[in-house]
């Protein structure tokens, strides 16, 4: 395995996925938050200077209910992609870079096709923080064995 992982998050993630990576760091977990810019949109440079071979998951959320930005989910899923191919990542020894994207509040408003959006993890129909920490910390806990390209949290 990845000796000290390494998780990208948003810094405007929901706060239970900040809360949950806070945790993580605690338990020896690099944590790595990207800052978004005055509009509160993520800095696709620093997200991209973030990627190395210990990164596991990135996480940014699609759409924030509270500043009203949606990021662009495919063109980081192409980032990360490019990074798996051009750095030799997709290697035995290496982990696959999980994308995942909290879209709840998407779902409301916005169409939602895994295959055009870079096939992401989605949190769909979780009703409560815990739920979504709990499911975010089980992703990261398990990363080892998870090797589908799309997979739905219910």
């Amino acid at each position: 395995g990845v000796k000290r992982p390494r998780i990208v998050i948003s810094a405007i993630e929901h706060e239970s996925i900040r809360e949950t990576a806070r945790d993580l760091e605690r338990e020896g977990i690099e944590v790595v938050e990207i800052p978004v810019d005055r509009r509160g949109f993520v800095n696709i440079k620093k997200l991209e200077m973030a990627l190395n071979k210990r990164t596991v998951l990135v996480s940014v959320i699609y759409a924030h209910n509270e500043i009203g930005t949606i990021q662009p989910i495919s063109e980081i899923a192409e980032i990360i992609r490019n990074f798996r191919n051009e750095s030799g990542v997709r290697n035995q020894e290496s982990r696959k870079i999980l994308f995942h994207t909290d879209a709840l509040q998407a779902f409301q408003f916005l169409p939602i096709d895994a295959s055009l959006l870079g096939n992401p993890l989605f949190f769909k129909d979780v009703s409560y923080e815990q739920d979504r920490a709990q499911t975010i910390a089980s992703a990261l806990r398990e990363v080892d064995e998870m090797r589908a390209q799309e997979i739905i949290f219910k």
